[in-house]
């Protein structure tokens, strides 16, 4: 789950589009 929350702040840094692919990404990992 930590690495959850670094990935939530990571996504911030990217665009919309590339935020959409990051949480996907995330779920994936989960």
């Amino acid at each position: 789950m930590g690495d959850m929350k670094h990935e939530k702040e990571e996504t911030k840094s990217y665009s919309g589009n590339s935020k959409k692919k990051t949480a996907v990404q995330t779920v994936f990992t989960s």
